[in-house]
């Protein structure tokens, strides 16, 4: 293993120096990488583009995060208490009011204490947030090396993250990063890590009409969840992964049932399945297939029954460490309305998952925008996947779970974030609206 890594970046650092590697922009993009912007347009991108507009008003600005209370914990180079005024007056402008609710959910309310409104807390900064957006994009040819997994900027360490398999060796790729890249060793924390991987497929759940978010749907790939309800371009259908159709980034028609694979139990087909780009690579070799998300829309046939901005509500949840939620329907309660939408989550966040195999469970974001690399298993036109911004929590997912709907619960009602895609053992992956809304255009969830 050491010699092939070894080979491969002999190449790499050579090709660097060939290209004269230097620090980009923060706007910049690569050509092999296209920014697509999102379809919504009350966005205004996702939460690294907002960082960065945060740093126009509050040039030490270094990122943000809730804390377990529900309190935001803001990083500057100058953290003199008396700016907490200035910092929310910048949030509020780029994040929002609302930002300052997302950290007060019942469960956090009633188990760790929250405050009905976060408060603002300052904390010491040793980079801004320009030089780690910038940082970030310069190593992204980290991703290339073997037994790499993601990258990361970590705003709730204030540093960038590499997240490498056990076997790999951290001295090759702090090499690089400090040789060619032109990255400080001292900004960026290498965590052994596990390989993520795509949600496999289990049969669970009964058939269900009207349908909701988080019950069981089949096709000719195999059995996943049922995202969520939406209108596109004036269609009725529902969201699930990509993955889940009969071809990963191809428009091919898939049929899905609910329950068994029998007419009457048939809801749709596959409509709109983006294609994958080559991404990854020295000189645009294109080693890898990238996407925003992980999801396809499925358009309902005629006769079946939807409940628009509605996800099913189980009995009881699971936190973290507790394994699997209840999977039996509360019929005293039996949905939660999506009373609002959140184009991608904040770190620090406690987001809930309902999935036909593992239920309702719960977590907190730990990662968030971070550009993954797929294990090998899986590909798309014959090379393995990467996706661009993805989120990571630790509520508890597994096979099956895969299109789940990703919300934050407030009681009887949610805001919808996103859908599950995978993970690891300890961990969960899921593509925020905003990168679907990329992928897929304009939905309306309610």
């Amino acid at each position: 293993m050491a010699l092939r890594h070894s080979q491969r970046l002999a190449v790499m650092v050579l090709l660097a120096g060939m290209l004269g590697i230097a620090p980009r922009p923060v706007a910049a993009t690569d050509a092999n990488t296209p920014r697509v912007a999102a379809a919504n347009p009350d966005a205004t991108g996702n939460i690294n583009d907002q960082f960065a507009q945060v740093a126009t008003m509050i040039p030490d600005f270094g990122g943000f995060f809730f804390d377990r209370r529900g309190n935001l914990q803001v990083y500057l180079l100058d953290p003199e208490p008396g700016r907490g005024r200035e910092v929310q007056a910048a949030l509020t402008r780029i994040f929002g009011d609302d930002l300052f609710t997302r950290g007060t959910v019942d469960r956090r309310a009633a188990e760790q204490g929250t405050p009905q409104r976060s408060r603002v807390q300052l904390r010491q900064a040793d980079y801004t947030i320009e030089q780690l957006l910038t940082w970030f994009r310069e190593i992204e040819p980290v991703l290339d090396l073997e037994g790499v997994w993601f990258i990361d900027l970590d705003e709730q360490r204030n540093r960038l993250t590499v997240g490498i398999d056990r076997s790999t060796s951290e001295r090759e790729i702090q090499a690089l990063l400090q040789d060619r890249l032109r990255v400080p060793v001292e900004a960026v924390n290498i965590k052994p890590t596990e390989p993520i991987r795509l949600a496999s497929h289990t049969l669970t759940s009964p058939r269900l009409r009207p349908t909701q978010g988080g019950i069981r749907v089949r096709s000719q790939a195999g059995t996943c969840t049922f995202g969520f309800n939406a209108n596109r371009a004036g269609v009725r259908g529902f969201l699930t992964n990509s993955h889940c159709t009969a071809t990963q980034g191809q428009m091919t028609g898939t049929n899905f049932f609910n329950h068994t694979t029998t007419t009457n139990n048939l809801l749709g087909s596959e409509t709109v399945d983006p294609t994958y780009w080559a991404c990854g690579g020295f000189l645009g070799f294109g080693q890898r297939s990238c996407r925003w998300s992980d999801s396809a829309f499925v358009r309902y046939n005629q006769g079946v029954t939807s409940d628009l901005g509605q996800i099913v509500r189980t009995t009881s949840w699971a936190a973290p460490g507790q394994g699997q939620g209840s999977l039996t329907i509360n019929h005293n309660n039996a949905s939660m309305r999506i009373a609002n939408t959140v184009s991608f989550p904040i770190g620090g966040e406690m987001v809930d998952k309902m999935g036909q195999t593992t239920g309702w469970t719960y977590g907190f974001v730990n990662r968030t925008c971070m550009t993954a690399n797929v294990s090998t298993e899986w590909t798309v036109d014959g090379r393995p996947i990467r996706f661009q911004c993805q989120d990571r929590a630790n509520y508890f997912g597994d096979s099956g779970d895969s299109g789940s709907p990703v919300f934050v619960w407030y009681g009887n009602t949610v805001h919808l974030m996103g859908i599950h895609w995978g993970g690891s053992s300890s961990h969960s992956m899921f593509s925020a609206l905003w990168n679907i809304q990329a992928d897929l255009g304009n939905i309306t969830t309610r």
